[in-house]
């Protein structure tokens, strides 16, 4: 009975028009990316179960584009996370 009432409180207490966090540029892009290849993968699927052809080289170009994006997406956030990591350390000493 206790804990239902404190976690009642709490409900009341908390902030309901918190600042909504913004997404990155890089998110935005990765998102989009992803986006791509999925809608790409489900019209390939159709198009080749309805004509039972595949298009391999445009498949395969098309995935590896897709994950060089990403991997360049994921390397340079880690890398400008580390910079701004090295950077406040820097401005502490």
């Amino acid at each position: 009975m206790y804990q239902y009432n404190m976690r009642a409180k709490m409900r009341k207490r908390r902030p309901t028009n918190r600042p909504r966090k913004k997404l990155s540029e890089l998110d935005k892009y990765c998102i989009f990316t992803m986006s791509f290849f999925t809608i790409y993968t489900i019209a390939e699927l159709a198009i080749s179960a309805i004509t039972g052809v595949t298009n391999d080289r445009l498949t395969e170009a098309v995935q590896w584009f897709c994950a060089g994006e990403l991997f360049l997406l994921a390397m340079i956030k880690r890398l400008k996370l580390r910079k701004t990591k090295e950077d406040k350390e820097d401005m502490e000493e």
